[in-house]
């Protein structure tokens, strides 16, 4: 199984490419896959809302530039 901080990256939570061995070291031991489950549901779920509020904002500018958008 990966690692706490493989899954959080592989999920799209967190970038890693600039952490330290010892920081990434330090989140592996102190993270559950409780967390990291938390984490991933918590992070799909905001970035559903966010890409509705961008329909949502397309959506208003189409209507209000008489649909040339």
């Amino acid at each position: 199984m990966a690692t706490p901080i493989e899954q959080l990256e592989a999920a799209g939570v967190i970038d890693t490419s600039n952490l330290s061995n010892e920081v990434r070291d330090a989140i592996n031991k102190r993270t559950t896959q409780d967390m990291v489950d938390s984490l991933v549901a918590f992070h799909k779920t905001v970035s559903e809302e966010h890409v509705a509020m961008g329909a949502m904002a397309l959506s208003d500018d189409d209507e209000e530039n008489g649909g040339m958008f």
